[in-house]
């Protein structure tokens, strides 16, 4: 089972707010996107199966079966990509204070320190722009009492919190003083394809700037547990371990898609990656700074089993002048799907309010004594839950 982080929840407005972040442009000088070269496909010219080698075949000469080995410029190479890539990746470490409110998302805790009563920790990032923002995941420096970040050519430097997303499971930190810093390029995760080919870099168990490649195994994934949980993830099988958390996510043409985030402790090749699109939705609160709340729907559900063995959610109870009770949602109305996408357990349904967006309509389909019916709740801020 997934072993992730703790995690509250998320209100901030969907438009961008002015003056906070703007990620760079594709055509950036700083982190401008490339296409990978395409291998050629065409044969060697001594390669019996090229076409115009039928014709002596034909004449009494056999075509080879056998296989042969590829040639160097028939294998693609990722060493342009790391080359550039590699100077807006950085390594996260830090003291952190061993009574977490977070489990360590790999089972483990690293040793004590018995005289200062702190741990060690340590993670990957991102960077944001050149004025010294670092993205990475909130379980690697929520409880941080030090933050120091380690760059591409080995200078050092400390850092501060700036924002944090424990619903999204997002930190922004920031650096003082680093000079030449290259912002990576944000991508779509959303264009991406079953298949697609994706490579990930970052610090796992300390070895800095290790490049791993995979293809994107799945998306749309949820891990879920009795109390953390996350949502559409990318799944890959380009390995992610312990320190790689916070790390980018790269699609070919160097674009950053995704945001390194957990592994599977029970498999093998299963590394998950939070999407690029609701990093970029997250990213505005973020910058503006705090800790960012969650967002409040206002029903109280339970999860029934019916016999036929389709799991429901059930709203219980409707708090009076919330969200839900401004949106005509009655206690007894059964929970089909949030903004159309189907919610089966009352743990989606919980962290799928949390992590969407104050400010924002949502749209909630029930059923309602057998008849469908869509209603669209505005959310709001819960401020007392952090």
């Amino acid at each position: 089972m997934l072993a992730v982080c703790g995690l509250t929840s998320l209100g901030c407005p969907e438009e961008r707010l002015p003056g906070y972040y703007d990620p760079p442009t594709l055509g950036d000088a700083r982190g401008a996107a490339t296409p990978i070269e395409e291998v050629a496909a065409t044969p060697r010219e001594d390669d019996p199966r090229r076409p115009d080698a039928l014709g002596a075949a034909a004449d009494g000469g056999a075509l080879s079966e056998q296989p042969r080995a590829p040639t160097s410029d028939e294998v693609p190479s990722f060493v342009g990509l790391f080359r550039r890539l590699s100077p807006s990746v950085v390594n996260i470490y830090t003291q952190e204070v061993i009574e977490r409110s977070l489990p360590y998302p790999w089972g483990m805790l690293p040793p004590p320190d018995p005289e200062s009563g702190l741990g060690t920790s340590l993670g990957s990032g991102m960077v944001l722009d050149v004025d010294g923002h670092i993205l990475t995941n909130a379980h690697v420096v929520e409880n941080a009492a030090e933050i120091r970040v380690r760059f591409h050519d080995e200078s050092e430097l400390p850092a501060r919190l700036v924002g944090l997303d424990p619903v999204r499971d997002l930190a922004v930190l920031k650096v003082d003083g680093a000079r030449d810093l290259v912002a990576v390029v944000p991508g779509d995760s959303s264009a991406l394809e079953v298949g697609d080919w994706v490579i990930a870099i970052g610090n796992p168990f300390g070895l800095s700037h290790t490049i791993t490649k995979g293809i994107v195994s799945g998306k749309g994934r949820s891990e879920l547990n009795d109390r953390y949980g996350y949502l559409d993830l990318l799944q890959t099988d380009a390995a992610i371990n312990q320190g790689s958390s916070g790390g980018p996510l790269f699609d070919m043409r160097g674009r950053v898609v995704g945001v390194n985030t957990a592994v599977n402790a029970e498999g093998h090749g299963i590394g998950f990656a939070i999407g690029w699109d609701a990093v970029d939705e997250a990213l505005p609160r973020l910058m503006q700074g705090g800790q960012v709340s969650r967002s409040w729907l206002g029903v109280y559900v339970s999860q029934e089993h019916p016999d036929d063995g389709a799991d429901l959610v059930r709203v219980d109870a409707v708090v009076a002048e919330s969200p839900a009770s401004r949106a005509g949602i009655q206690p007894g109305d059964v929970l089909i799907a949030l903004d159309e996408r189907p919610v089966r357990t009352v743990a989606e349904f919980r962290l799928r309010v949390a992590s969407a967006v104050a400010g924002r309509d949502m749209k909630i389909d029930v059923e309602r004594r057998g008849l469908p019916l869509q209603v669209v709740a505005r959310l709001e801020e819960a401020r007392d839950i952090r």
